[in-house]
């Protein structure tokens, strides 16, 4: 059953007179003057703490469009508003997202922005941002999974996106609470590391490091170029990485150290298995991760599609729906809430299965678990659930599942304590 909540304190009631602006409506002279009085900052729409709006148009040729080809971008405009701040208009290019969870504009679908859309005469958000990710959260109860998942990220290390929440309409039409992820793009490499991009490769599901996986182009062929295929049109720098994956033990070890950050991506898989992203890399579905390439052929790893984190179990059909899933820290394979037994990403499993890689690996679980205290992770949770709370109609199933999710880390903190037993790790 759905309850509503009320809203309560002044910087709520400041969104809501935020949205109204940005849905074209009429206000007060005072709270008009309150509500743009500020330039919109990186902040506002990354916020833990307050909800932005985003305010979609889309004439009806281009709703045409996106339903008959939804992978497609449309030209469309946006208004991104928040409390105490100047609302935006935008011309902007605009594609459904998701494969698995693509909705229909009808439904709530996420959406792919593309700010440098044609002749916009806006190619730059903020002057920092071409992209923009607004996902529904359709695959998470719990409206948390994102932010706490790539909050730890962050916190050991590992280049991950920044997140916030925001409101949004279509057309007029209320579409509901949606995360904004930042999306991981050249602009977001540049931000985080010092050294020059080659490639940015998107792995499709299932697609691992395995010979002749480095085939097709920038838009074919299983790992796909999201970035720097124009200036080095080839995949000979992923072929390096895949020819270094047919090795194993102290071989594939010392190969990484050429072809990869391995320490970098070691605590990536940590971090992964810590927050239980079963549908990242590590897990069985291979799924969800981008390689990132530099100029001298050394690859990281960033996470993405983090919805599922936090062992929801997504079975609907299943009896013990809401239940907490825990797939293993340490395994060559593993089960998932929606599919059967099935092997691991290789690069994780060829670490678990060589001794000194293994340590490693298990020295960033301990340390991410340590971080997850030190930062107080529950809390913060808990704090967010208030803030995603307090907008619109909360069902039950979200208050169960955004409980379950903030217990699970300490369950999780548990298992983590045993696998550095049965390792012999203090």
């Amino acid at each position: 059953m759905a309850k509503s909540k009320m809203f309560r304190t002044i910087a709520q009631l400041a969104t809501i007179a935020a949205f109204a602006l940005s849905a074209g409506a009429v206000m007060p002279s005072s709270a008009q003057a309150t509500a743009t009085n500020m330039a919109l900052t990186e902040a506002d729409i990354f916020s833990a703490t307050t909800i932005a709006n985003y305010a979609i148009t889309i004439d009806p040729a281009g709703v045409s469009k996106l339903n008959n080809d939804p992978t497609n971008y449309v030209g469309a405009t946006i208004t991104i508003s928040a409390p105490n701040r100047t609302a935006q208009t935008l011309n902007v290019g605009i594609r459904l997202k998701g494969s698995t969870s693509m909705q229909k504009l009808d439904q709530q679908p996420s959406f792919k922005i593309k700010f440098d859309y044609k002749a916009s005469g806006h190619p730059r958000f903020l002057n920092a941002f071409k992209r923009m990710t607004l996902n529904a959260m359709t695959q998470d109860t719990s409206k948390l999974h994102e932010y706490a998942s790539y909050l730890m990220f962050r916190n050991m290390n590992v280049p991950a996106p920044r997140t916030g929440w925001g409101l949004v309409t279509l057309n007029g039409a209320n579409k509901g609470l949606y995360s904004n992820i930042e999306t991981e793009d050249g602009i977001f490499v540049g931000k985080h590391y010092k050294d020059v991009t080659q490639h940015i490769y998107e792995g499709t599901a299932f697609a691992d490091v395995n010979a002749g996986n480095e085939s097709g182009t920038d838009k074919s062929g299983p790992f796909l170029v999201d970035y720097g295929y124009k200036a080095v049109p080839n995949k000979y720098d992923l072929a390096a990485l895949i020819n270094a994956n047919q090795l194993s033990g102290a071989a594939w070890y010392k190969a990484m150290a050429k072809v990869s950050d391995r320490a970098e991506m070691i605590r990536e898989f940590a971090v992964e298995n810590f927050v239980g992203h079963w549908d990242g890399y590590s897990g069985v579905d291979i799924n969800n991760y981008y390689l990132r390439s530099n100029s001298r052929g050394v690859f990281s790893i960033q996470p993405w599609g983090t919805d599922q984190t936090f062992g929801e179990d997504r079975n609907q059909d299943s009896p013990t729906y809401h239940s907490n899933f825990f797939y293993p820290l340490v395994s060559q394979r593993s089960n998932q809430p929606w599919m059967g037994y099935g092997a691991r990403g290789m690069m994780y499993v060829k670490c678990v299965r060589y001794a000194p890689c293994l340590k490693e690996y298990l020295l960033d679980l301990k340390a991410t678990s340590a971080k997850a205290t030190s930062i107080k992770l529950t809390k913060l949770m808990a704090n967010a659930a208030k803030v995603v709370n307090t907008f619109g109609q909360v069902s039950a199933d979200q208050i169960r599942e955004q409980k379950r999710t903030i217990a699970w880390v300490g369950a999780q903190q548990k298992n983590v304590l045993q696998a550095l037993k049965d390792n012999g790790i203090k």
